[in-house]
């Protein structure tokens, strides 16, 4: 498909130069760049995917969702894809991105596998930096959802688990020493040749996000106690609190990284952060922790989430500088699927076209949020 320069498109970036407005502009270039792959050259591409490609909440009857797609824009579609991230198979290192060291690795916590999936990019015996994981008490949930509201209700053991659940249990039993390399996976390989868990396993397996995060990068550092710090925050506000608040956790070192773990709370509306606030407010906690200034922190995430992560990045930098104050430069590096299957011990597939139109969709959505941001700018 023919291309063209996308910087064009984006009128009202074409004045700017702060480091952070031209990071955006670069930003944009890229997703338009990608966008082009799949679509008419000539068109806004950002507009333009926004307008043809589904919104993954969209119905599935809408003719827009069902169209078929010719060999060759399949193609298109999966490259725009594969450049922009989302379903990328292979993961994106620190390296990758142009950076050599970084100060910090944030976690982004959730599901415990995506969890492991992440240290194997954060931890780096060569350059050994302190990893923050940000985890929130979000329950993990016990029983697989019934797909229809009618059916009847589904039976307390360990065939109805939720596959959340079964995954918490199994890397928790492996244990996180060696994640990602040739002995982590022999460990998950014995493992999954014995017999499924009982329900009485799966009650050992903890009830939160932040439980299981806790326990498995203990099973990494092998650190048997905790130390709360006296570094917290004011969720309703974001300001930082020095004092002991139960917020800041250090948890051992691995491999030359010291380990810690950041409890997310809500507000007292029950509200959680935004993604952009709560990558700000993980700088300033651990510049604050580290007693310096930091120049360069990882954000670590999955390769599907990496546009609206690197938009968030955005985000922190270009309120930082309206507001006339430094923010560390926020990289992005994410595994791919390939990687998060062979955590799970799940076999590797390929999205659907209808996956990779729906993840072009957002991430379009995304950048036109980062050109609203710098027309509001000026």
């Amino acid at each position: 498909m023919v291309m063209r320069e996308p910087t064009g498109f984006h009128p009202e970036v074409a004045s700017r130069q702060s480091d952070a407005e031209l990071r955006a502009a670069a930003y944009l270039d890229r997703t338009s760049a990608a966008l082009l792959r799949a679509l008419y050259p000539g068109v806004d591409p950002i507009e333009r995917a926004i307008e043809v490609f589904p919104h993954p909440g969209e119905r599935r009857s809408d003719p827009a969702t069902t169209r078929q797609y010719s060999p060759q824009e399949s193609i298109d579609l999966r490259e725009a894809a594969l450049q922009l991230g989302p379903h990328r198979p292979t993961n994106e290192t620190v390296e990758m991105l142009g950076v050599g060291v970084v100060d910090a690795h944030i976690i982004e916590s959730g599901q415990l596998h995506k969890v492991a999936a992440e240290m194997v990019l954060a931890v780096d015996p060569n350059n050994p930096a302190p990893i923050i994981a940000i985890a929130s008490d979000r329950p993990i949930p016990v029983l697989r959802k019934k797909k229809n509201p009618e059916d009847p209700e589904i039976p307390k053991d360990s065939d109805h688990a939720d596959p959340e659940l079964l995954s918490t249990f199994r890397l928790l039993a492996v244990g996180g020493r060696d994640v990602g390399n040739p002995a982590f996976y022999r460990r998950c390989g014995a493992y999954d040749a014995v017999e499924k868990p009982t329900i009485d396993d799966l009650r050992m397996v903890p009830g939160t996000e932040y439980e299981a995060t806790k326990q498995f990068m203990q099973s990494m550092t092998g650190f048997a106690t905790q130390e709360v710090l006296p570094i917290g925050y004011d969720p309703d506000t974001g300001q930082l609190i020095e004092s002991e608040t139960g917020q800041l956790t250090y948890l051992g070192h691995y491999q030359g990284s010291p380990f810690y773990i950041l409890r997310k709370d809500p507000t007292r509306e029950g509200k959680n952060m935004d993604t952009a606030s709560t990558m700000a407010l993980a700088c300033e906690i651990t510049s604050t922790l580290l007693n310096r200034q930091l120049e360069t922190v990882a954000y670590h995430t999955s390769a599907t989430y990496k546009p609206s992560r690197a938009a968030d990045a955005l985000k922190c930098a270009l309120a930082a500088e309206q507001e006339g104050r430094f923010e560390p430069r926020i990289v992005v590096p994410n595994y791919g699927t390939r990687q998060l299957a062979d955590i799970k011990g799940d076999p590797y597939y390929e999205p659907t076209i209808g996956q990779v139109v729906a993840e072009l969709r957002k991430a379009a959505e995304t950048a036109k949020q980062i050109r609203q941001l710098l027309a509001s700018a000026g």
